[in-house]
């Protein structure tokens, strides 16, 4: 049995995220985070959530998980 991945800081993956979207043209309106939570604002319909392992968000009504570890 693996011991499970290392925990990614939260604010180092969405602030690698809003550094990708951004060089892609997309516009990020904030990015926070704490020790637990990130959060990438990027309109006011789509709010991206990280808990170090995963980023989710609700995309037309269904709720997409990505592993953070393929951030970009």
């Amino acid at each position: 049995m693996h011991p499970p991945a290392p925990r990614i800081r939260p604010g180092v993956v969405v602030r690698a995220v809003a550094g990708e979207l951004e060089s892609a043209g997309v516009r990020v309106l904030d990015v926070r985070s704490c020790s637990r939570v990130g959060l990438l604002l990027v309109s006011g319909e789509l709010v991206v959530w990280c808990w170090g392992r995963l980023l989710r968000w609700q995309y037309q009504g269904q709720q997409v998980t990505w592993p953070a570890g393929d951030a970009y």
